[in-house]
């Protein structure tokens, strides 16, 4: 009798175990299954290592919009998507090639004009301010003249005969305008130091008014950074 007692009381001991070890189990796996294991590896690797901070983004968002105003305010219209500004090669006015490649780097204002063109004249002499107060800054300005003819002798004169001093080339036979899709002129394009267009406008501008001048020192300041 004894015997059957104490084997009784065996049976329900190792009954008990089996049931706490099947309990403490299955809530093990149950725990397992509740965590996300991606969370958790996230959760180690911060206890290590410092996740960096992800810029704000209300500060890109103020960033584009000031951008956007630049260019609203000097009545310029914003390239939405960069597009890379076509590579071209012409001769200045002593008769030397010049690539819009080797001037990587720096901030181009591309006017199309002619001097038989009686807006490109308004435009000119504020071409000249803008181009005296940011050349040392890393403005290059590029009038690609379309005159035809002696089209050399013509232009050559005519820098003359007003003192411009910002660069000139010649586009006699308008290959280099009609890589740039230009219907008019003037009609200026503005390129960033990576080479990129940025913006441009079609028509007559004076380009020594402030906002004006306020865009061009942003895309230098800008390109720095």
């Amino acid at each position: 009798m004894l015997k059957k007692i104490i084997l009784g009381i065996l049976i329900l001991v190792l009954a008990g175990g089996i049931t706490f070890l099947g309990k403490f189990l299955i809530g093990q796996v149950y725990s397992f299954l509740l965590i996300d294991p991606e969370s958790s590896l996230r959760a180690a690797a911060r206890s290590q290592v410092a996740e960096p901070k992800a810029p704000e983004v209300e500060t890109l968002l103020a960033s584009v919009e000031a951008e956007e105003d630049y260019f609203a305010k000097a009545g310029i219209q914003k390239f939405q998507e960069k597009l890379e500004a076509p590579d071209f090669t012409l001769k200045n006015l002593e008769g030397q090639e010049i690539s819009l490649k080797q001037l990587r780097g720096k901030v181009i204002l591309l006017n199309f004009w002619a001097t038989w063109c009686g807006p490109c004249r308004v435009e000119k002499p504020t071409l000249e301010k803008l181009y005296h107060e940011f050349k040392d800054k890393g403005l290059v300005i590029l009038a690609i003249s379309l005159d035809q003819g002696d089209s050399l002798q013509t232009v050559r004169s005519y820098y003359k005969q007003y003192g411009y001093s910002y660069g000139a080339l010649l586009d006699p036979e308008q290959e280099v305008a009609q890589m740039y899709a230009v219907r008019g002129i003037p009609a200026t394009y503005l390129i960033d130091r990576e080479g990129y267009i940025v913006g441009g406008v079609i028509g007559a501008k004076l380009w020594d008014k402030e906002e004006t001048r306020k865009l061009i020192a942003h895309l230098l300041e800008k390109s720095e950074k």
